[in-house]
C-alpha cells in the first residue's frame, strides 16, 4: 500500500486540533488526517480552518517547522 507524503502540519495553539495534509487541490480542498475530537482520514478546506478558534481565541497556525515525512509517521503517534 502506497504510504503518502505528508506535506503540511496546521494547528491550532490553544487546542487539542491538528491537521495533517497530504494533497491540496490549489484552490481550498485539502485531503488528509485530521487529530481532534476523533483521529481520522478525510478532507477539509483552508475556509474552514480560517474560521477555526481554539478556547482563547487564537486561530489556526501553519507549522512552519514541520519536515514532510509519510503518514504512516503521524498517524502512530
Amino acid at each position: 500500500l502506497e504510504d503518502p507524503i505528508v506535506q503540511v502540519k496546521f494547528f491550532t495553539p490553544d487546542a487539542q486540533w491538528t491537521w495533517f495534509s497530504t494533497e491540496f487541490d490549489q484552490k481550498d480542498t485539502f485531503f488528509g488526517y485530521v487529530i481532534g475530537l476523533e483521529n481520522e482520514l478525510g478532507y477539509f478546506s483552508l475556509s474552514e480552518l480560517k474560521q477555526v478558534r481554539g478556547s482563547l481565541g487564537l486561530p489556526v497556525e501553519r507549522d512552519r517547522y514541520f519536515k514532510p515525512c509519510p503518514l504512516s509517521e503521524v498517524m502512530k503517534d
